[in-house]
């Protein structure tokens, strides 16, 4: 097996610098485990898969090859090129290495880089005993960050009008409907179009699931307004259920470190709910 030498490789990035940017996004897509999973959302939101189907077996050539050239494909290939992957920064970042103005650095065999030496100082970290008041910390503050990125679908239950997919981190502290000034917004843990179609049935007759949706929607909303944002942090929680949220609140009303112990605590046992027998 021959080696690929420094030069080799510097002549490659600068190459990649010319290539059409969008055949480029298509080859990263297709190699990518993150588009499959864009992928299969989309196809799930089209109906044409199962939202129960188990695909974690089914490969990514398979995927492509099934939905190549249909709106499915095109549909999540622009998803994942306007949300995925940042193609214009990628090339703007190889045509400055192209033309110079960024330095590009070849160490010698056995010498770290930068990015090497951190990677070996964590992994070195991992290896350390920690002690059980900085574990608990440290877990309290990956549970915050987690719950924290979580996106929920909120709409206004008052108007019917407004649905909006929002980030827990980029909630403000009092929640009003942009449309009709109202503070009867809830949230749901479904996507955007279901939720849309959903506030399209106002004042019409709802099947079992819309049913539960609205439930699940008034309880939160009561939630919310007797304890604030706090009720849609818990609510974000993985497999935590409305009176889930109750019983968190009920212990914890405010954001804290107990607060988030709460949570994880509720979210194991929701995990044993769900593989109880």
């Amino acid at each position: 097996m021959s080696l690929v030498s420094n030069d080799e490789i510097i002549e490659i990035l600068k190459s990649i610098a010319d290539e059409d940017p969008r055949k480029l996004s298509i080859e990263i897509a297709n190699g990518s485990g993150l588009f499959k999973r864009r992928l299969i959302h989309v196809a799930r939101r089209f109906g044409a898969i199962s939202k129960h189907a188990d695909l974690t077996s089914v490969s990514l050539r398979s995927l492509i090859s099934s939905y190549k050239g249909t709106v499915i494909y095109d549909e999540a290939l622009n998803e994942f090129l306007q949300k995925d992957i940042d193609i214009d920064r990628m090339l703007e970042f190889l045509k400055s290495i192209k033309d110079g103005s960024r330095l590009v650095i070849a160490l010698k065999a056995g010498v770290l880089s930068p990015i090497g030496r951190l990677g070996l100082e964590r992994a070195a970290r991992k290896t350390e005993i920690i002690k059980p008041e900085r574990m608990y910390k440290i877990l309290i503050e990956a549970a915050k960050a987690r719950l924290k990125d979580e996106a929920l679908t909120f709409f206004c239950m008052n108007c019917w009008e407004y649905v909006e997919t929002i980030r827990i981190k980029d909630l403000p502290e009092k929640i009003k409907c942009p449309i009709c000034g109202s503070g009867s917004v809830s949230a749901l843990k479904e996507d955007e179009d279901t939720v849309r179609k959903f506030c399209r049935k106002k004042g019409q007759r709802l099947n079992k699931r819309e049913r539960r949706m609205f439930r699940v929607a008034r309880d939160l909303l009561e939630l919310y307004q007797e304890y604030g944002k706090v009720a849609f942090i818990a609510y974000a929680g993985k497999n935590i259920r409305v009176y889930d949220v109750e019983d968190i609140l009920w212990e914890v009303s405010t954001e804290s470190d107990k607060f988030y112990e709460a949570i994880i605590k509720k979210e194991r046992e929701a995990l044993k709910r769900r593989f109880s027998w």
